[in-house]
């Protein structure tokens, strides 16, 4: 979806989850095949290398954010929101480092892609391709990834409850939410 919204130049866009052919995130590309949270988790590792790790990826969006300028609006793809969401949930609760997340730039806006569980299950090929900061539980179970999903989407809307909001129900295909962003940054508000 990214990619489609980055073509013709109309947006900056940046992730940390995804490749967006960007050099400048070589390093947390390498960081995610060396760090991943299910092995970091499993590895008798802190829940403090884990915020860690996560931390680079989160420096390396503001990094991008504050380096691309003001000629076209910057998407950034879940930001700090999702990751604080996961921790909270999961219990991996450091208010240094969430102090350190707080302090990166506030979006003017959140477009926050609402997708249903059915979808979800699907897209994860039922539970396959997860992560342990995705479900509930030991092991993944439509069950325990549903209930989690549910929980950060409240979460997630408490977390930006003070900013501008836009949901948008996430529809099978890229196209048509990629349409629906699109008209909604075509808006004057978003101008």
């Amino acid at each position: 979806m990214l990619r489609e919204l980055q073509k013709n130049a109309a947006a900056h866009c940046f992730s940390y989850d995804h490749n967006l052919s960007e050099k400048e995130s070589d390093i947390v590309r390498s960081m995610r095949e060396a760090f991943r949270p299910s092995e970091l988790l499993a590895g008798g590792h802190s829940p403090e290398l884990l915020l860690s790790v996560f931390s680079v990826y989160l420096i390396h969006l503001r990094d991008r954010i504050l380096a691309s300028g003001v000629d076209k609006p910057v998407i950034v793809d879940s930001y700090y929101y999702k990751l604080l969401a996961k921790c909270i949930l999961h219990g991996f609760i450091n208010d240094q480092i969430f102090r350190l997340w707080r302090s990166l730039p506030a979006p003017e806006f959140v477009i926050y892609l609402d997708i249903d569980p059915e979808t979800a299950w699907e897209r994860s090929d039922e539970g396959r391709k997860l992560n342990r900061l995705e479900y509930y539980g030991r092991e993944p179970n439509r069950a325990g990834f549903e209930r989690f999903q549910a929980d950060m989407r409240a979460l997630m809307l408490r977390k930006t409850n003070d900013i501008r909001t836009e949901c948008i129900r996430v529809q099978r295909g890229c196209e048509p939410t990629v349409n629906a962003i699109r008209t909604l940054m075509a808006e004057p508000a978003f101008a």
